[in-house]
């Protein structure tokens, strides 16, 4: 029997304020087979939630998650809303035109949590995933729909929560400067995904 926790319940269960019932589990590991190397173990925050974002700042968090529960990764949302202004010459975006502080500090709570994490565990990897491009950027012109999207541009039938066509450039510029934003603020992503 295994133990199933909600996303919500996670920071909670890491920060020690739940317990899961313990129940012994056997695991069988054969060393001689080979299948993948894992480069590290993390996590995503729920960076919506003001609660949890207070708590990430923390550094008895920071700690808990680096050292107590052993991750070495940090899976970061990047953020639409960080852009709400559309830009017409997409070579005019800049990582200084990012509001890091969008959706109560949203995108800054990565940077925040990132450093903290860094500064106990420099080799921590992070790794950037495109939540939603800016709105202005998409079909449906909303950061959110009622179906999943896509970044590509065509064979998705009537999907509209994805990049508009004549907005590409300025949706790869956009990412492109958000690397370059969380470069700047010391906690540079070691990858980073277009779409989630």
């Amino acid at each position: 029997m295994r133990a199933v926790f909600t996303r919500a319940a996670l920071p909670l269960l890491a920060a020690g304020l739940i317990a899961p019932a313990a129940r012994a589990t056997d695991v069988t590991v054969d060393g001689a087979v080979r299948h993948q190397t894992l480069e590290g173990f993390g996590t995503c925050l729920i960076a919506w939630v003001g609660p949890f974002r207070d708590l990430y700042r923390t550094e008895r968090f920071q700690k808990l998650y680096a050292e107590e529960i052993g991750c070495t990764m940090l899976r970061v949302n990047v953020w639409g809303p960080t852009l709400r202004t559309p830009v017409e010459d997409w070579t005019k975006i800049r990582a200084d035109d990012l509001d890091m502080n969008a959706d109560g500090g949203r995108p800054q709570v990565f940077i925040d949590f990132g450093r903290g994490l860094r500064k106990i565990h420099p080799d921590a990897k992070v790794i950037g995933t495109v939540w939603s491009p800016p709105a202005w950027m998409k079909v449906n012109k909303a950061i959110v729909d009622k179906k999943s999207g896509a970044i590509r541009a065509d064979g998705y039938g009537d999907k509209t929560n994805r990049v508009d066509p004549k907005y590409t450039k300025h949706f790869c510029k956009w990412v492109a400067e958000y690397v370059r934003r969380h470069d700047r603020e010391g906690v540079p992503f070691y990858a980073i995904s277009p779409g989630n």
